[in-house]
């Protein structure tokens, strides 16, 4: 039987290790997961397109077990503006990591520009 969450039924699959495989990537429990009754995996309900929160099937088989498209882009994008909102709520905003550059690569282009005049004449 399909469950709603993982605190609705135990967090636990039968082999007393609770798997979270999702095609968004994130492994997190959002308190919406569904269990696939074939092989036992966690997955968030919001990141397939063919169930939702009000219409969970009596037997859930995964994207493996059933095989049938989805959209795994739009699955990591849900969950990605989860992540950042519940970040936010944390007080923790999550900013991007800047691009560096070490100080041996940078280049002056007005310096090279000079450097080049100075050589032709």
């Amino acid at each position: 039987m399909s469950r709603r969450s993982r605190s609705d039924t135990g967090s636990r699959s039968s082999n007393n290790v609770a798997v979270t495989r999702c095609v968004c990537c994130y492994r997190h429990d959002d308190e919406s997961m569904v269990c696939c009754d074939s092989c036992n995996v966690w997955q968030h309900i919001v990141c397939f397109d063919d169930i939702d929160q009000d219409n969970i099937p009596d037997v859930y088989l995964c994207e493996r077990c059933k095989p049938r498209p989805v959209n795994a882009l739009k699955a990591m994008r849900i969950q990605d503006k989860k992540a950042r909102t519940l970040a936010r709520r944390r007080k923790r905003v999550l900013q991007p990591h800047p691009i560096t550059t070490p100080a041996y690569t940078r280049i002056n282009t007005l310096d090279m520009t000079l450097v080049f005049f100075a050589a032709v004449f």
